[in-house]
């Protein structure tokens, strides 16, 4: 799923000034608002706490892979910002294949959950999208207080 993708189900979440990493398979993309777009070669040269939104397009299902990417974009992450995940595309594929990739989106969703707890994020909402893709909305907490607060 792409960012204008991600902006079509979810208008109401992005500005014309956010400043938005894209994280897919092919290429890391920081965009400025709606003028600037950057490649990035490596993650980990983006300052903590500097971009409003991450959008990730698309996650395997390793479990050191989920963590490593979800501990990045939690770092990335601005106090208030959002994640954005997309999982599970399963159009044009045989029964059995399709199957086999709504069982592995299922173990993906149980790392996620497990690792969102961990990183002081909270999963805001989530959409079950036409072809099985399930579209996750997850939040960074702005403190170990509200984090308290929401778990009891």
């Amino acid at each position: 799923m792409t960012l204008t993708e991600f902006k079509t189900t979810s208008p109401y979440n992005f500005s014309p000034v956010d400043i938005i990493l894209e994280w897919s398979n092919q290429a890391v993309e920081l965009h400025y608002g709606d003028q600037e777009r950057i490649q990035i070669s490596k993650i980990q040269t983006i300052a903590s706490e500097s971009v409003d939104k991450v959008v990730i397009s698309e996650i395997s299902g390793k479990d050191h892979t989920i963590k490593e990417i979800l501990t990045e974009a939690s770092r990335i992450l601005k106090k208030n910002g959002r994640l954005f995940i997309a999982l599970g595309k399963t159009v044009g594929i045989n029964p059995f294949s399709r199957l086999k990739a709504k069982q592995k989106s299922e173990q993906v969703m149980t790392h996620i959950e497990k690792y969102v707890g961990e990183l002081d994020l909270l999963i805001d909402k989530n959409y079950i999208l036409q072809d099985d893709q399930v579209l996750l909305e997850v939040v960074k907490l702005e403190s170990d207080y509200i984090l308290k607060k929401v778990v009891i």
